[in-house]
């Protein structure tokens, strides 16, 4: 079976892994989009752990300020 010119000029999956590593994240298209929703999702876990452990244990005032 030859492989179709389709499949030669696609780039290997190793390739592919090099390109990702070296690209610019500032050119990244997703980047800042990537960035904000894991902000997020750390956010909502820091202050879902912190509502879950025990009372003496939960942030002050200052304490939430710095978590959030």
């Amino acid at each position: 079976m030859h492989p179709t010119t389709e499949a030669a000029s696609r780039p290997r999956v190793g390739e592919r892994v090099i390109a990702a590593i070296n690209r610019d994240p500032r050119t990244a298209p997703h980047g800042p989009r990537n960035d904000a929703v894991l902000a997020a999702v750390l956010l909502v876990g820091a202050v879902g752990l912190a509502l879950l452990t025990h009372e003496a244990q939960r942030p002050d005032v200052v304490g939430w300020t710095l978590l959030v």
